[in-house]
């Protein structure tokens, strides 16, 4: 008995020696947790926590190269360029087959072209030395010399008084024309009138059960038929009207010297002139592949040899332009995330098929920023343009390899928030 009340007094004894810390660790752990708090404090208040905006960036030449794609399945007639030779701006490529004969195309396009002008005076001595074979231009080029020569020849006419008299006597045939039609339609409108009188009557003995139904239809046809032959005495009139003075304006040509027939001819040979151009550069643009600036050419399809047929679609050729091209990334990024974006803020890059933690990222910046924004796939966005350093190379000193098109995932750091800020919810809080 005596022994266990001595254990348990010495039981009490060690659970307050064990249960009382020692005053040193009082006294400086109180001091040690003031510092630690004090450090966090002041680290929270330098280390800056950036704000960005992600979302994916194309990365491509600020001058892209030019594909050609059939627009339409034909033959190809002849392939005028090697694979990757250097071409120049204008140059042809590449013809499809048409009934027209190629040469002869192009050299009516050289004559079009080095025309000084497009004057009266200056086509009206435009020539050929051969006869060409264009095609459904033919039609277009034949109109052009009939114009032509209908101003020529009204350049060179002298009016003389019969022509007056002949016009006049034209005119007194149209003027009886009109009369007759007028006297024709005056009948027609007492018709009418008769008819809208008897057809009252049917109806009022329709509903006597004197007369049937049939009788009201046939009736109501008559008027109707009387109604459209009103609409055509008042066409025909019109026509007749503006013959007249059409011919009026003539007689007021021949009166001061055929000055308003060569005005005509001319305005028409101008037109027929302007027309053939048009359809020249729509023949051109779709029968021919022209080099749209100097660079080098690539044959891309399968089938891009003389005689093979390609489907619509079917990518051809390629043209890159030459020289240095400058890289830069293209964003799309959402409106509702784009008002913290600016000009000159940092982006981000971890490029797609180059891993991060062997590469690195690549540093760029904000370039431009569009004003407007666009619909994509539903989505209300805003486009932006990335400036990226002159060869692509990330942060570590690693090379990309500068392809037509790169892909990858941008973050734009939008601002450099402190750490401390984020933990109190300040949108301006302190700033360095």
């Amino acid at each position: 008995m005596y022994l266990d009340e001595n254990f348990d007094n010495r039981s009490e004894e060690v659970q307050e020696i064990l249960g009382t810390p020692p005053h040193w660790l009082l006294n400086w752990g109180t001091v040690l947790a003031l510092v630690a708090f004090c450090l966090l404090a002041w680290l929270s208040f330098w280390v800056e926590y950036p704000d960005i905006v992600k979302d994916s960036i194309r990365i491509t030449f600020k001058d892209p190269p030019v594909r050609f794609l059939a627009q339409e399945g034909n033959y190809i007639d002849r392939v005028l360029v090697r694979d990757n030779q250097r071409v120049e701006t204008g140059q042809a490529l590449m013809v499809f087959r048409t009934s027209a004969n190629f040469n002869h195309v192009m050299s009516l396009a050289d004559r079009i072209k080095n025309l000084p002008n497009e004057e009266d005076t200056t086509l009206a001595n435009f020539s050929l030395d051969t006869v060409l074979i264009l095609g459904e231009l033919q039609e277009d080029l034949y109109n052009f010399f009939q114009k032509q020569s209908e101003y020529q020849q009204a350049r060179m006419r002298r009016f003389e008084s019969s022509d007056v008299a002949t016009l006049q006597r034209q005119i007194g045939t149209a003027e009886t024309a009109i009369d007759l039609r007028k006297a024709e339609k005056s009948r027609n409108a007492n018709l009418i009138d008769q008819f809208e009188t008897e057809l009252l009557t049917l109806d009022y003995q329709y509903k006597l059960g004197k007369v049937s139904l049939s009788d009201i239809t046939t009736m109501r046809n008559k008027i109707a038929t009387l109604q459209e032959g009103q609409q055509g005495l008042d066409a025909a009139i019109r026509d007749r009207q503006f013959e007249i003075a059409s011919l009026r304006t003539r007689i007021n040509s021949v009166q001061q010297g055929s000055m308003m027939s060569r005005t005509e001819t001319s305005s028409d040979m101008v037109d027929a002139y302007l027309k053939l151009k048009l359809r020249m550069e729509a023949f051109l643009k779709k029968n021919i592949l022209v080099a749209p600036f100097d660079g080098v050419v690539q044959i891309v399809g399968r089938n891009v040899t003389s005689g093979q047929f390609v489907q619509e679609g079917d990518e051809l050729l390629v043209v890159l332009p030459k020289g240095e091209r400058q890289l830069i990334g293209e964003m799309q990024i959402p409106f509702t995330e784009s008002g913290k974006v600016r000009t000159r803020q940092k982006v981000v890059i971890r490029v797609n098929g180059y891993p991060y933690t062997e590469y690195g990222s690549v540093i760029g910046e904000v370039s431009w920023k569009s004003k407007v924004t666009r619909k994509v796939d539903g989505l209300v966005v805003v486009p932006i343009e990335v400036r990226l350093p002159q060869p692509l190379v990330t942060h570590s000193n690693k090379s990309i390899l500068s392809e037509e098109e790169l892909s990858g995932e941008a973050r734009i750091i939008t601002a450099e928030r402190r750490f401390i800020e984020r933990i109190i919810g300040s949108p301006r809080g302190f700033r360095r």
